[in-house]
């Protein structure tokens, strides 16, 4: 039985919309091909949510759709023809345009809701010709077949997500943990080997490093993108608020080549045979490495998420650096402070699980930074919290005595989720910091692990 339950003109603002901005797809999880009613709009959407897995770029022309849907299909290729063909598609790619993405949401809303009517209409057809249809069933089985029917079809709109067995998606989870593990270390490794036993950069979950002013946190995570995109070929994505993208260049290429920065600055490298062979030879090995800086100092937790989203399609992005989420003023209380250092954290724990990628970000606090971890919001989603701070005076001495006079900073891990956390707010892994070319190391000198962990 024919329903008027449709609207075309809302499923064409929505493969319009999407034609034009496919990353939109994210936010249309719910949005089947099935909830349209028409046959051409059921294959275009299809063929753009598998799209949105390969192709790069965010806009999709009409000769490529109908090229694939060809390739997918003859029929679907046949159906789209008698729609009008190419001249359709390119109707529908001129009207998306203008849309924005809320005019997209609302109409997707609008079909998904008329598919819904109609699959209910149906099954209360089909229960109402059961009924009709002799007179030997119960009451109890009327009312038996009549919740089964709509019980289905309540659930296929109500319950979006696929719900599974664990023992179904065993062997599948398993498979994905094992991936994750390369010699013995779960996720990516950090540069400093000795921190590796407390944290590695896992996928899905978010390291938050903090620290004062002038602390180098910018540095330790230009050191770790280094480790990740330029040694390792880590596909990276660094978001930078402190630094244009000259500046964070000079200081990879000092990490890279451990030329001192001064000598790259003022080009003093080429008069240096043996430098300057050591700048070439850098040069190559940066220019081949996938990562991706970009520099801005109006970030917002929308704009970080929708450029990340885009670039994980685009580009493969499997790693994000954020530098830094930081406190607008000194002065400001310490509840402000958790408050903002808390809404950043847990919007980029929920971009990592999303994508399913690791993510560091540096934040920057006030004296007491090691009270910020107090703040429940940072607890709640921080994978791992860390500050990195200078030795004592004392300490430094020591460490002088004892032939580590370069040892003058350590990282200590307030709060691990995966591993262990650390028990002495004075103790932790002991950095090396070579100013003149921005590069930490491990120090030789690290406490045993036993005496370290709580």
């Amino acid at each position: 039985m024919a329903t008027v339950n449709n609207n075309i003109i809302a499923e064409r603002i929505v493969i319009s919309g999407v034609m034009n901005n496919l990353d939109w797809i994210i936010d249309l999880q719910n949005l089947e091909p099935e909830h349209f009613y028409n046959s051409t709009h059921k294959i275009l959407f299809y063929l753009l949510k598998k799209l949105y897995e390969t192709f790069k770029g965010d806009k999709v022309d009409p000769f490529t759709l109908l090229s694939i849907a060809k390739n997918e299909n003859i029929e679907f290729e046949k159906d789209i023809e008698n729609s009008g063909g190419l001249d359709y598609l390119q109707t529908l790619s001129e009207l998306g345009t203008d849309y924005k993405k809320e005019d997209i949401l609302t109409q997707a809303e609008i079909v998904t809701k008329l598919s819904f009517f109609r699959d209910m209409h149906n099954a209360l057809d089909k229960e109402l010709a059961y009924i009709e249809n002799g007179d030997n069933k119960t009451r109890e089985d009327v009312i038996d077949s009549l919740r089964n029917s709509t019980d289905k079809t309540i659930s296929k709109y109500t319950i979006a997500d696929n719900y599974r067995y664990i023992g179904d998606v065993y062997d599948d989870v398993m498979e994905k943990v094992k991936q994750d593990v390369k010699n013995g270390e779960i996720g990516i490794p950090t540069k400093i080997e000795p921190l590796n036993k407390f944290y590695t950069y896992r996928k899905g979950e978010l390291v938050v490093l903090c620290g004062r002013p002038k602390q180098g946190k910018s540095a330790f995570a230009i050191n770790e993108a280094h480790n990740m995109a330029v040694v390792h070929g880590i596909p990276t994505l660094y978001l930078d608020t402190e630094m244009p993208t000259k500046t964070f260049l000079m200081r990879l290429i000092s990490i890279d080549s451990g030329i001192p920065l001064h000598a790259l600055e003022t080009f003093q490298y080429e008069a240096d045979p043996i430098q300057f062979k050591k700048y070439k030879e850098s040069e190559v090995r940066i220019k081949k490495a996938p990562l991706i800086h970009k520099y801005s100092t109006r970030w917002t937790t929308k704009k970080v998420r929708n450029d990340v989203i885009s670039l994980v399609r685009q580009e493969g992005i499997q790693m994000l650096v954020y530098d830094y989420i930081k406190v607008k003023e000194v002065n400001e209380s310490k509840n402000r402070e958790h408050n903002e250092l808390g809404n950043w954290t847990i919007a980029l724990k929920d971009l990592a699980g999303e994508l399913n990628i690791p993510v560091l970000t540096l934040a920057q606090t006030s004296p007491y930074e090691v009270r910020v971890a107090d703040s429940d919001k940072i607890n709640r989603y921080a994978s791992v919290i860390g500050f990195l701070l200078p030795l004592s005076e004392d300490d430094k001495n020591r460490m002088k005595q004892w032939g580590y006079p370069k040892t003058k900073d350590y990282i200590y891990i307030k709060y691990n989720r995966n591993g262990a956390s650390m028990e002495d707010e004075t103790k932790g892994v002991y950095l090396e910091f070579n100013r003149h070319n921005v590069t930490f190391n491990a120090s030789k000198f690290q406490e045993n692990f036993e005496d370290l962990v709580l």
